[in-house]
């Protein structure tokens, strides 16, 4: 018997399987490596015969019973990631006018094109601004509070 035998012998084994063959037992009793892998297979065969939790019929109810009393996620951004979003688009606004693309276009469609470039980027910039307020309203009530320290 050697040990790659024994190990393809272990990993076939049933779950409910118990006895071996004898010259299985004693490779295993002469084998400490062996041994030791026979040992643990024996034990995950045991942890798959304990009555699983989430098995249990009465899971789903105590599960929505205890949703009540959980706090719900909520994720958050930093308000200074808003912030610099924010000056990035500013800065897009005040910079887009000084590319060369910008003066091609001119160029190509003459100035008629300027308001309603600066309309879309208004209303970006006022949307932003609005998706900033309603999403950091209590943190900005905090902080605009008279006596607020920081």
């Amino acid at each position: 018997m050697n040990c790659e035998r024994f190990l393809n012998y272990v990993d076939s084994l049933e779950p409910a399987e118990t006895s071996m063959p004898a010259a299985m037992a004693e490779h295993a009793a002469a084998c400490p490596s062996c041994a030791d892998a026979l040992a643990t297979m024996r034990r995950s065969m045991a942890l798959l015969r304990t009555p699983s939790t989430f098995a249990r019929a009465d899971i789903v109810s105590r599960v929505g019973a205890l949703l009540p009393f959980v706090q719900a996620p909520r994720r958050t951004v930093a308000m200074r990631n808003w912030v610099l979003v924010g000056l990035l688009i500013m800065l897009g606004m005040v910079f887009l006018p000084l590319l060369s693309d910008f003066d091609a276009l001119t160029a190509v469609y003459g100035s008629s094109f300027t308001l309603p470039v600066a309309l879309v980027l208004g209303l970006v910039l006022s949307v932003y601004a609005v998706a900033f307020v309603f999403s950091n309203a209590s943190e900005l009530a905090r902080r605009l509070r008279p006596g607020h320290a920081r």
